[in-house]
C-alpha cells in the first residue's frame, strides 16, 4: 500500500515512464534500478498532493493542461478499483486546454475520477482509500453515505478496516489539511 506522491514532482505521465515504472517494475531486483514489484505483489495506492500539482484561479490545487499536457497521470497509470462514488462531489480540478483534457478523460476512461475513491478486500482486511486533497470536503454528505455504505458491507466479524489517506505534513496548508484528516477520522468513527 502506497500512501500516494507517486511520482515527483507534478504526478505527470512522463514522470511515471521515467521514475516509477522503471524502478517498481524492473526487470530485475537491485538497489540502484529497482525491482519487479508490480508483477509480484498487489499494488494500491491514493492519489496525493503531487499527483494534483497545479494551481487553479482560486489557488487551490488542481491540474492545469496547459502547462502540462500530461496531467493526472494518476488516472492513466494505475488501474485500481472502480468501486467508490461514480461521479464525486469534489472530483479533481481539471483546468487549460479544452482539447487536452477532452484527450485526458479519453484515456483514462472510467477511473476518472471514479478511481479517487475506492476499497478493497486483501485476505480478512479491508481497505478504505480515499482522496484527501484540500478540493475534497469530507463532510460531502454523498461521500459520508458511500464511505458508510461501503464499511457496513465489509465487516468481517473477525477482520479489520483500515483507511488511507495521504496528506502534505509540511505545507503552507498543513492546518488546512489536518483539518481535513480530522474530519475524515471522526466520520470514520462515527461509521463504526
Amino acid at each position: 500500500m502506497n500512501t500516494g506522491d507517486n511520482v515527483y514532482e507534478n504526478g505527470l505521465d512522463d514522470e511515471y515512464a521515467r521514475y516509477f515504472f522503471p524502478v517498481y517494475n524492473s526487470n530485475i531486483a537491485e538497489i540502484r534500478t529497482g525491482a519487479p514489484l508490480l508483477r509480484s505483489v498487489p499494488f494500491y495506492t491514493v492519489i496525493a498532493n503531487h499527483d494534483v500539482h497545479g494551481k487553479g484561479p482560486d489557488k487551490g490545487p488542481a491540474a492545469d493542461f496547459d502547462k502540462s499536457p500530461d496531467a493526472l497521470a494518476y488516472y492513466t497509470a494505475m488501474h485500481l478499483p472502480l468501486n467508490g462514488p461514480a461521479a464525486p462531489s469534489h472530483a479533481t480540478p481539471a483546468i487549460g486546454d479544452a482539447d487536452a483534457i477532452v484527450a485526458f478523460r479519453a484515456a483514462a476512461g472510467a477511473r476518472f475520477p471514479r478511481m479517487a475513491n475506492y476499497s478493497f478486500d486483501y485476505g480478512d482486511a479491508h481497505f478504505l482509500c480515499l482522496d484527501a486533497n484540500v478540493y475534497v470536503d469530507p463532510t460531502n454528505a454523498a461521500l459520508q453515505a458511500w464511505i458508510e455504505a461501503d464499511l457496513t458491507a465489509r465487516r468481517a466479524p473477525h477482520g479489520s478496516s483500515s483507511s488511507f489517506i495521504t496528506r502534505a505534513s509540511m505545507s503552507a496548508r498543513s492546518t488546512t489539511q489536518s483539518n481535513t484528516c480530522a474530519r475524515f477520522r471522526r466520520s470514520s468513527r462515527s461509521t463504526g
